[in-house]
């Protein structure tokens, strides 16, 4: 039987984190799921602890990135639908059943995808009292003042799309290393409405291992190309262009570059001169690394 929804879970090098991940999804609420594990050229590919018809594993023998063994997911996914799933973070178990209802429920103009409330614990699945809620977006509507603007919505890991609209915009941009949720929902508001569920379905874990947003250089990059590749949408959203030009300044300052933080944190002030957190930003960029430091500890 054709699966209704296909997760995907992108894993490289972290078998312990990877086996609690395969257990949340497959513990859904809703039984016709199917289970990608995409492994980016872990050096031991990972072993599932257990046989399941619904779970499936594909590999990279070298790694390509998580852009690229995401694609690898989608390509392969049966299902109607398709979540991707950090193997760090766990789906709650009604977390496919409350955003399948929630896109068959809609009024918004179809195709529908879903985004639901996001909660951040610790490594051992504590509450860190931070929540992240999404907003309902019609396709194509420009972002209403206040919004998440062009930018990715803030519970961006809980998306749940048709699996078509997905592969009809050309899915994951495989040159982005980081902060890649950007461009996706850049190219997939065009294409489809989403649902906000203000519910939680999504533990996202915040633990000293690696987590590509904290790749400074690839998320300067990877900024930097989405700006250039969406120069015409986030200038028509000047607000959402200087707060996302001052995130790259911050970066640079976080990196130790004064001269470009400076550069961008003044362009972003250019934009919007009465921006609270883009004066802020200027201003931290014009005190300096050492004294930024001192404040982001």
């Amino acid at each position: 039987m054709q699966p209704e929804v296909t997760v995907v879970i992108p894993t490289r090098d972290r078998p312990a984190l990877l086996a609690g991940a395969v257990e949340s999804a497959l513990a859904q609420t809703v039984g016709a799921i199917e289970v990608l594990v995409v492994d980016d050229g872990s050096a031991e590919p990972p072993r599932l602890a257990r046989a399941d018809a619904r779970l499936r594993l594909l590999r990279h023998e070298l790694s390509q990135g998580v852009c690229a063994a995401r694609n690898r997911g989608l390509a392969d996914a049966r299902g109607h639908f398709i979540i991707f799933l950090d193997d760090d973070d766990r789906l709650l178990p009604h977390m496919v059943e409350r955003s399948l209802q929630a896109i068959a429920d809609s009024t918004l103009p179809l195709p529908v995808a879903a985004l639901s409330a996001l909660e951040d614990v610790d490594p051992d699945g504590l509450p860190l009292g931070s929540i992240r809620q999404p907003v309902s977006l019609p396709r194509g509507r420009p972002e209403a003042p206040g919004s998440s603007g062009p930018t990715a919505p803030g519970p961006h890991a809980t998306l749940v799309a048709p699996t078509q609209v997905l592969r009809a915009i050309g899915g994951w941009d495989q040159a982005l290393r980081a902060w890649e949720h950007t461009d996706l929902f850049l190219r997939l508001r065009p294409a489809c409405s989403v649902q906000a569920v203000h519910e939680v379905t999504y533990l996202r874990r915040v633990h000293p291992a690696s987590r590509l947003s904290r790749d400074l250089p690839a998320r300067v990059e990877s900024m930097q190309r989405t700006l250039a590749t969406h120069h015409a949408v986030f200038a028509s959203h000047p607000r959402d262009h200087a707060r996302y030009l001052g995130a790259v300044g911050i970066a640079w300052l976080r990196m130790g570059d004064w001269r470009l933080a400076v550069s961008a944190t003044t362009a972003a002030l250019r934009i919007a001169p009465a921006h609270p957190r883009v004066i802020t930003r200027w201003l931290a960029s014009l005190a300096g690394p050492r004294v930024w430091a001192l404040i982001d500890r």
